[in-house]
């Protein structure tokens, strides 16, 4: 496992090694764009919400109270901190779907210069599957990821309080990177013509390359902007390796 995962790690400096002396950076434009667009729809429909959950969840209080303005500001920053705990996970996945059709193409061309292999042609036909299976892997994953935060967070916090929260922290980072090492993954194993049981197989039997992989991705979505444009498509690059790598 920890072999794997640092493994994984150093995909990354080979894949930014590769896309620099092959000039692969195009196609980082397109997936980095639509990105950018959707973290800035995301991130500000959150922003917005929590006011308004914030006003709601204030009214609950009597306006008679000293400071009530206070509470209902204060619980509008709470609402913000729920929301962006959530809509990070959320965002992650509509990432991969919209950057999906964009992110095949470079794994097929990183996967060329590793093993030798002339890359396959542009085909439509391939964008729109890549998108769908996106979609497919997203919504399953997504589900998934969404319960086992969920369930740590309360089973965590409440039978091992303080300590559960720190605990909490751990396993919900440690859960969205083996998702998102999941994700980068993919565009690879369809290649192989594997069945969503077949990629479920295969990345748990690789939990280190999906755990280091998505380390470095989730890291990268926690800077704004610059992470946000680099992380799909440079996780995919290191993703794809891993794969090649780890028939």
């Amino acid at each position: 496992m920890i072999k794997n995962i640092s493994n994984a790690l150093r995909s990354y400096s080979t894949a930014l090694g590769m896309i620099s002396k092959h000039g692969l950076w195009s196609y980082f434009l397109l997936p980095g764009l639509f990105c950018l667009i959707v973290a800035a729809a995301i991130f500000g429909g959150a922003w917005a919400l929590s006011d308004e959950l914030g006003l709601w969840l204030g009214g609950l209080y009597p306006e008679s109270w000293w400071g009530h303005d206070a509470i209902t500001g204060a619980l509008g920053y709470i609402s913000f901190a729920g929301l962006l705990g959530v809509t990070l996970i959320v965002f992650k996945y509509i990432a991969l779907i919209v950057s999906a059709p964009f992110l095949g193409p470079l794994s097929e061309k990183i996967e060329s210069l590793a093993t030798g292999q002339p890359a396959p042609k542009f085909n439509l036909k391939d964008m729109t599957t890549d998108m769908m299976r996106a979609v497919r892997i997203s919504l399953r994953n997504v589900v998934r990821e969404l319960f086992w935060t969920i369930l740590f967070f309360i089973v965590l916090n409440l039978l091992i309080p303080v300590v559960g929260s720190i605990l909490y922290a751990v396993a919900a980072f440690m859960l969205q990177a083996y998702y998102a090492g999941f994700g980068d993954m993919d565009p690879a194993l369809e290649r192989r013509r594997y069945g969503v049981r077949q990629r479920v197989a295969y990345v748990r039997s690789h939990k280190g390359l999906a755990l280091g992989n998505g380390i470095v991705f989730v890291l990268l979505m926690l800077i704004p902007v610059l992470g946000w444009f680099l992380a799909p498509a440079l996780g995919t690059a290191a993703a794809t390796l891993d794969v090649v790598k780890n028939p």
